[in-house]
């Protein structure tokens, strides 16, 4: 097998996330293993990818998660970034296990000489504790949403009813005018109606268009 320029041997290819250097690759895989059945009798469920491409995932009380065995990387000391390049790396030794999901992540590391393989009962308690966290924070999204919806359907329906006053209001305002046109032309036709001095003390009168619905509205 080949090395990428990590020197990490990469089986992602496989279905299976694991990026170990060729002396490691053994135990990478006894450890993946052992959280694999591990997981198993804690409930977890084990999904192989269905998909090429897919990797193999564990699902936490509904929660899918992606699981990575890698080895950890360092720079070499004494080698530069090219221009524009990333610094050349190498294999520490050390390898770290990964459960997550987007940016919610729980790992457990090889560490200041103890082994991963010690530490499996505490990688599923933070697993556990992560779904636990992720669905706490789906919810909390799930509700602000409804909250945003419920607001924006109380704004538009606040919108709607200031449109519908608008309208109303407009409404009114031709029936006063058409009113009151009614009104001075029926003082005008009137037997008793005040023609001379209209021009004087009803200057209104003939201020009034043909038509009151020609006025502007508000």
């Amino acid at each position: 097998m080949e090395t990428d320029r990590d020197g990490l041997i990469d089986l992602r290819g496989t279905g299976v996330q694991i990026a170990v250097s060729p002396e490691l690759i053994v135990r990478a895989v006894a450890l993946c293993n052992a959280v694999l059945k591990g997981a198993t009798k804690r409930g977890w469920m084990v999904k192989a990818g269905a998909s090429p491409g897919a990797h193999l995932r564990v699902s936490i009380t509904g929660e899918e998660m992606d699981f990575i065995v890698e080895e950890k990387t360092e720079p070499i000391p004494g080698l530069l970034a090219a221009p524009g390049g990333r610094r050349p790396r190498r294999p520490t030794g050390n390898l770290q296990v990964t459960l997550g999901s987007g940016y919610h992540k729980v790992f457990i590391s090889d560490k200041r000489g103890t082994r991963i393989e010690t530490k499996l009962e505490m990688l599923f308690e933070k697993g556990e504790a992560l779904a636990v966290s992720i669905r706490a924070e789906r919810d909390r999204l799930a509700a602000q949403q409804r909250e945003w919806a419920i607001a924006e359907r109380r704004r538009w329906e606040i919108e709607s009813r200031i449109r519908r006053l608008n309208e109303n209001m407009d409404a009114w305002e031709k029936a006063e005018r058409i009113r009151r046109y009614a009104n001075a032309m029926a003082h005008e036709a009137s037997p008793n109606g005040l023609r001379g001095l209209r021009t004087t003390h009803f200057p209104q009168i003939h201020q009034l268009p043909v038509n009151p619905l020609s006025l502007p509205t508000r």
